[in-house]
């Protein structure tokens, strides 16, 4: 590596004669250290040499530059690099995307060529429909060139939504609204909104949800096309299949709900629930198995699925139970999982869930993952609220009361409660506690208390039995220390990781495949900040074999994009919980848990994922943790040991992270008797674990055979 600073030396690389550049492959400069201002400078040099396939060198480091500047740091272009960058350019969508990086406005060359690519030339040349069609886009390229293309696309969006009244509303809009705004919405998918495919830089969900204008015509259109549909269901309109809307309108109708819904407008919550459900069936009176308006009915159910309320997930099971069309039933019910598994994720809707969601298992199941988010977001409320909408909720308030809570008092200890039936709040050592209405509640986190208090509350939870709906009292916490025995960003290296069970399970655990040219990489996001779990292998869906875990690196949401986060100043309760979501990828998916010795690891690879796999994390030590709490007498009889990471009865050991039992070595095949669904359990766990179950009752059985 050359001693030039990164910039310097990229520059010099991007703009080399091919005989003066590194082989393709070599180490690349640590892109973290370029600035907007220098990743603008190198942008023109990468843009153009990203399709030369004679220097394999140059366009390897294009795409380098190109994927971190769009993944990590948006570039800042200056008028010099904007001129070189826009000269290459002729697509809209890259021009649009390139706008929004100027640091200042367009000046007279740049002018020049926007007009240029607006306008096209040759084949390029586009026509009014194609205006139209691009509306968002053309907006944007027409604002620093002759008025006379602004007045062209004025006429072509008329003619071309002369039947689409709420899009050309929407359009009329436009210039009322920040610049960076419709630079936004004109990046975006502006036809169907697909929430498993939309980048988050280029979503305009946050930044149209800043603007008064847009929100107040939100409020309008939502209202009269929740009339419309009220109108069709009740005769007042005559019914005519997939007739409420054009394909233009319910685009609209559909983000206008998502922007209402990401700023938990108060008035969308009625709305929707008559919307929704009305658009996915035919009036009673019809007997034929159609829909008012499909592309409405299918649009709702992304903008639900990707901005979910919980009014907004009621509406989508009601649309489910109503729909009579057999394709729309299928495409809202892929909707519906992950709706709720995203409302999770805005603990801000905690407090009406007790009331709206459905009664039973699964709608505990919602609220349970939604408070769960609340211990890494660290979400309080205030004493009114939470008695009255979570304790004392006839759906919310059994729940609530197996979980432990703490109040937060600026400049005083943490005081964590057990709420309790006779509306005590008592504390691990049993005392009761009082606070004031003045004062905020949140849930307990154990790294909110020392190590007595954590072991009181593990000994209260066993002693009254309470159930938890996750894992709270026996969480495993992990506390930031660059040393040996702490934990940091490459704490979970080195280990050997199935990768079909791992992304299986990853995609439950709200994982996904990182973007751009670098496929070995799963992302998951909390809140503003984004964890980066690595791992040595190419991942899409389907993937056979194995990979080297990596290092985890840490981004926060900044306002040109995701900036490198040091561990160190991450809050300590979110790093112990993106350090728990890896630790369980790595546990779940190490090739010893889950795989044979066929499964083509080599043997020295196996060898060392082993060393590591001896070193139980956190997972295992909870284990441990709850056995010696079960099995208190066996152990003090002398019949059970446990150590770091087995169980052992007699010349019987249990593996505690496979498993796994042997015999003097040898491995043996256990005949466990599971338990029945409908039985009463032999073990009381206090949270759900298979694999504990598994240890548990395989531990018993060995117990009454040897003594």
């Amino acid at each position: 590596m050359s001693a030039f600073s990164p910039f310097t030396w990229l520059l010099a690389c991007l703009n080399a004669d091919a005989s003066d550049l590194p082989r393709p492959g070599s180490p690349l400069p640590d892109l973290s250290e370029l600035s907007a201002e220098e990743l603008g400078a190198l942008w023109p040099a990468a843009y153009r040499q990203r399709n030369n396939f004679d220097s394999p060198a140059q366009r390897e480091l294009a795409y380098a530059v190109l994927e971190y500047g769009w993944q990590h740091r948006l570039p800042a272009l200056g008028d010099a690099d904007a001129l070189a960058l826009f000269r290459q350019l002729h697509a809209w969508d890259e021009a649009v995307q390139s706008l929004a990086w100027l640091t200042q406005a367009p000046c007279a060359g740049l002018a020049g060529e926007l007009e240029r690519i607006l306008t096209g030339s040759g084949e390029r040349r586009y026509d009014d429909d194609h205006w139209a069609r691009h509306r968002y886009q053309a907006f944007c390229l027409s604002a620093f060139v002759d008025k006379r293309h602004r007045e062209r696309l004025n006429r072509a969006v008329a003619a071309y939504c002369e039947n689409a009244p709420y899009a050309q509303r929407e359009f009329s809009l436009l210039p009322q609204l920040a610049f960076s705004s419709v630079l936004a919405l004109a990046s975006s998918q502006t036809a169907y909104y697909h929430p498993r495919e939309q980048d988050e830089w280029r979503d305009p969900l946050h930044l149209l949800s800043e603007e008064p204008a847009y929100l107040a015509l939100a409020q309008a259109l939502v209202t009269e096309a929740t009339e419309r549909i009220n109108d069709i269901q009740r005769g007042a309109i005559p019914y005519v299949a997939d007739g409420a809307f054009p394909v233009e309108d319910a685009h609209v109708i559909a983000r206008m709900v998502r922007v209402a819904a990401w700023r938990d407008e108060a008035w969308l919550g009625a709305l929707i629930e008559r919307l929704l459900p009305g658009a996915a069936a035919a009036p009673a009176s019809v007997t034929a198995k159609t829909l008012p308006s499909q592309s409405l009915t299918v649009a709702l159910g992304h903008a639900v699925e990707g901005v979910p309320t919980p009014e907004g997930v009621r509406a989508l099971r009601a649309a489910l139970n109503v729909t009579r069309h057999a394709g729309i039933n299928k495409k809202l019910a892929r909707n519906l999982k992950p709706a709720e598994r995203a409302l999770a994720q805005r603990p801000e809707t905690a407090l009406r869930l007790g009331d709206l969601l459905p009664a039973g298992k699964r709608g505990k199941g919602v609220l349970a993952t939604c408070l769960e988010a609340c211990l890494w977001q660290e979400t309080t409320f205030s004493v009114p609220e939470w008695r009255e909408k979570l304790l004392e909720s006839p759906a919310a308030g059994t729940l609530v009361r197996t979980l432990i809570w703490c109040v937060q008092t600026p400049g005083q200890a943490v005081r964590a409660f057990l709420p309790e039936r006779n509306g005590k709040f008592v504390a691990a050592d049993g005392t009761a506690l009082a606070f004031a209405d003045e004062e905020r509640i949140a849930l307990w986190h154990p790294l909110y208390s020392a190590q007595d208090e954590r072991d009181a509350w593990q000994a209260r939870i066993m002693t009254q039995r309470l159930a938890q709906p996750f894992r709270q009292a026996f969480r495993e916490y992990y506390f930031y220390d660059e040393q040996q025995d702490g934990f940091h960003a490459g704490a979970f290296s080195g280990y050997q990781l199935a990768l079909r069970p791992l992304l299986g399970l990853a995609g439950r655990e709200g994982w996904h495949i990182g973007g751009g040219w670098d496929d070995g990489v799963l992302v998951r996001r909390f809140g503003a900040f984004r964890a980066e779990f690595h791992v040595g292998a190419r991942l899409y869906p389907g993937v056979q074999g194995w990979g080297a875990s990596g290092e985890i690196r840490f981004l926060r949401q900044e306002q040109r994009g995701w900036e490198a986060v040091d561990a160190a100043r991450l809050p300590p309760v979110l790093f112990s919980e993106i350090c728990r979501a890896v630790d369980l990828l790595v546990s779940r998916a190490g090739i010893a848990a889950v795989s044979t010795d066929d499964d083509g690891l080599p043997a020295h690879h196996r060898e060392k994922h082993l060393r590591f796999l001896s070193q139980t994390g956190r997972i295992g030590a909870m284990r441990r943790e709850v056995l010696h709490r079960l099995f208190a007498g066996d152990i003090a009889a002398g019949r059970l040991g446990i150590a770091r990471n087995q169980a052992s009865v007699g010349e019987y050991a249990i593996n505690l992270t496979t498993g796994r039992v042997t015999r003097a070595g040898a491995p043996v095949k256990m005949d466990v008797q599971q338990e029945k669904e409908d039985a009463a359990p032999v073990f009381w766990l206090p949270y759900d674990e298979n694999l504990l179950k598994q240890i548990c009752v395989t531990l018993r059985t060995l117990l009454l055979s040897t003594y």
